[in-house]
C-alpha cells in the first residue's frame, strides 16, 4: 500500500505513454481508483500543460483525450509555472508552500476551460515550440563562451573537465555560489546558467539581506541542481544538451513537490537520477504500473 496522500508528479513523455497506449487501460483505471480513495494524489503541472498544448494543433483528438485524462486524475491540482515558483523563492528567501504554490481554483478552470480548444491551446502556450527549438543552441553557445574565457584560455579540456568534477564533489557549496549570483542585485558572474538565463528569463532582481540558504528553498535547489547536474554532464560525460532539456528542468523542479516523478525518458532518467540530494524518487511507468497492480490488490 502506497503511504498516505503519496504524491506524483508525471512528465509529458510518461504521461502520453500511460493514457494514449490502450494496452496500459486497465492500470490507468487502477490508478484513477487509487486517487478517488485519497491514497494517490496526481499532481498537475503547467510545464506539462505546456508541453501538451503542441500536440493541439497536429492531432486534436489525441491532445483533447490526454486533456481529459489529466484533469480527471489530477482533480483541480495545477502547479503554478516552475519559473515563477523559484522567482518567488529567490526574492523572498522563503520555501513556497504546498499549497500555495497550485494555482487558484478560479484559474484551473479558466485555464482548462481554454485548453480544451486546440486552437486556443496554441494562442496560450504556443511559444513552447520556439522556446524549446532554440534551447540546445543557446546551451552550446553559452558554453563556448565559458570555454573563451581568459581564465581557461591555454588549459586543456581535461584540466577543464577536471575543474567541474570538483564542482560536483562539493555539489551544494557551488549551488549555493549560483544562488546567491542570480539573486544578488550586484553584478553577477556570467556561469553558464546565469548567461542562459540572462537570454530566456531575466531572474535578478532580489537583493540578498543576510544568509539565504538554497538548500531551504525546494524549487529552487531543485532547478539550480538540475541545470548544474547538466553542466557536469556536459563537460564531464560529453552528454551534449537537447532541445528538450528546457522541459526536463521544470519538471524535475515540478516534482520538488512530489514523492515521485515518472517519465519514460531514459536520457532525463538518467540525468534525474544523477542529481545528488533530490527529494523524490523517479520511475519508469512500467515502474510505476508494477506499483500500482501491488497496490490496487492490497
Amino acid at each position: 500500500m502506497p503511504p498516505s496522500q503519496m504524491r506524483i508528479i508525471f512528465d509529458n513523455n510518461g504521461f502520453a505513454a500511460f493514457v494514449q497506449q490502450p494496452q496500459h487501460s486497465r492500470s490507468l483505471q487502477q490508478l484513477k481508483e487509487l486517487v478517488h480513495n485519497g491514497r494517490i494524489e496526481v499532481i498537475g503541472t503547467s510545464t506539462l500543460l505546456q508541453e501538451l498544448s503542441g500536440l493541439a494543433s497536429s492531432q486534436p483528438e489525441l491532445y483533447l483525450h490526454t486533456l481529459s485524462q489529466y484533469k480527471e486524475l489530477t482533480k483541480g491540482k495545477i502547479l503554478r509555472h516552475a519559473h515563477d515558483l523559484v522567482i518567488q523563492e529567490g526574492e523572498s528567501c522563503r520555501p513556497v508552500p504546498f499549497e500555495f504554490s497550485l494555482l487558484t481554483h478560479a484559474q484551473v478552470e479558466n485555464l482548462f476551460s481554454h485548453l480544451f480548444d486546440p486552437q486556443t491551446a496554441q494562442l496560450l502556450f504556443g511559444e513552447s515550440a520556439s522556446l524549446k527549438g532554440g534551447y540546445a543552441q543557446t546551451m552550446e553557445q553559452a558554453r563556448n563562451a565559458i570555454l573563451s574565457e581568459p581564465i581557461l584560455q591555454g588549459k586543456s579540456f581535461k584540466e577543464i573537465a577536471s575543474g567541474y568534477q570538483d564542482w560536483f564533489q562539493h555539489f551544494d557549496e557551488y549551488v549555493q555560489n549560483w544562488f546567491t549570483d542570480l539573486f544578488d542585485s550586484g553584478n553577477p558572474r556570467k556561469t553558464w546558467l546565469v548567461i542562459f538565463l540572462y537570454k530566456v528569463k531575466r531572474l535578478i532582481r532580489r537583493v540578498i539581506k543576510g544568509p539565504c540558504e538554497v538548500r531551504n528553498l525546494p524549487h529552487a535547489y531543485a532547478f539550480l541542481g538540475y541545470a548544474f547536474t547538466r553542466v557536469y554532464e556536459r563537460f564531464n560525460l560529453n552528454k551534449k544538451d537537447q532541445d528538450n532539456d528546457l522541459f526536463d528542468r521544470a519538471h524535475f523542479t515540478d516534482a520538488a513537490v512530489a514523492d515521485t516523478l515518472v517519465t519514460n525518458d531514459g536520457s532525463f532518467i538518467r540525468t534525474a537520477l544523477r542529481v545528488p540530494n533530490r527529494n523524490c524518487q523517479v520511475l519508469t511507468l512500467d515502474e510505476l504500473i508494477g506499483l500500482i497492480n501491488k497496490w490496487h490488490g492490497a
